[in-house]
């Protein structure tokens, strides 16, 4: 009987633990959402902070915290955030390799050494695309990737050819016209993770 109350009152305490990291969660979105509006960064921190108080890791705290240091451009603190956690704790498993060599190319003041990063980046979801070549974030993730050390122009070329032969064809159509369009308006972000973007 006493080991039943233990395991209750674990679970109920792991209930509301859960409970509250949503809701800091959900007011850790709301200051990103409000940034949106007024490219004011101190909400940016407000949201870190928050995120950095819960008792949990799960892939959507993860994600939005790597978010956050991109558009704080915070890479040094972002690299060390992601070198601890276990590739699980991404939504796909080029992620984390992605996600840090783009933190690395950022920071970089050499231009050589920044398109390095990049092509490693680039690398590491090829390598995930060879063994799944329908992955419509994966995909996403290339030529964003792409995009952020190469010409729109060249880039676009290479998804051209690129759906020539990937039968992904709706998504990659799609995917051109989102590269394809003007994006000089936008000022209040660095670089993103696509799948973030996305969900916006």
């Amino acid at each position: 009987m006493k080991n039943l109350l233990i395991i209750f009152l674990f679970i109920v305490s792991i209930s509301a633990c859960s409970q509250k990291d949503n809701i800091k969660y959900e007011q850790a979105l709301s200051y990103i959402e409000e940034y949106y509006s007024n490219c004011d960064k101190q909400l940016l921190e407000k949201a870190l902070e928050i995120l950095d108080s819960t008792s949990i890791n799960n892939n959507q705290i993860v994600n939005t915290k790597i978010s956050l240091y991109f558009l704080l451009k915070k890479y040094k603190e972002g690299i060390a955030f992601m070198n601890a956690l276990p590739v699980d704790r991404f939504y796909r498993p080029y992620q984390k390799e992605m996600y840090i060599k783009s933190m690395l190319a950022l920071n970089e003041g050499d231009p050589l050494k920044r398109h390095f990063y990049y092509e490693q980046a680039i690398l590491s979801i090829n390598s995930y695309l060879s063994n799944n070549p329908k992955d419509d974030q994966a995909l996403a993730d290339l030529f964003y990737t792409k995009l952020r050390f190469e010409s729109r122009d060249k880039v676009l070329q290479y998804l051209d050819e690129y759906l020539k032969t990937n039968k992904n064809k709706e998504f990659l159509e799609l995917l051109r016209q989102s590269i394809s369009k003007d994006i000089s308006t936008i000022d209040c972000s660095s670089f993103v993770p696509s799948d973030l973007q996305s969900e916006d």
